[in-house]
């Protein structure tokens, strides 16, 4: 996973896979990450994929570990996720309230 410029979270994924399917339904998705104090953040956008030549060798310079995963950069499995995030919540352990932040 990456973040990229302002709004952008980019992650790979296998071609076959059930979110493919998922985005390709329906394009509005949520993230969300918690530490092991479970202070989280909610990231809210609109998805979608890519297997855009330029685009996987880009990212696969990024992110070394894919080559755990996949035979290279134009392995036919090889898919990028793009979120492009419309809205950040983060709330803090033990806060009761989110903070917001809409794009």
């Amino acid at each position: 996973m990456k973040w990229v410029g302002e709004r952008e979270l980019w992650f790979a994924t296998g071609a076959g896979s059930r979110k493919v399917g998922q985005i390709e339904s329906n394009a509005s998705v949520e993230v969300c990450f918690h530490n092991k104090e479970w202070s989280h953040v909610r990231l809210s956008g609109q998805a979608s994929t890519t297997k855009d030549d330029a685009a996987r060798r880009e990212f696969w310079g990024m992110v070394k570990e894919l080559g755990d995963y996949f035979s290279g950069p134009t392995d036919p499995d090889f898919t990028l996720v793009k979120i492009v995030v419309e809205r950040i919540e983060y709330m803090s352990a033990g806060a009761h309230e989110y903070r917001t932040h809409d794009f």
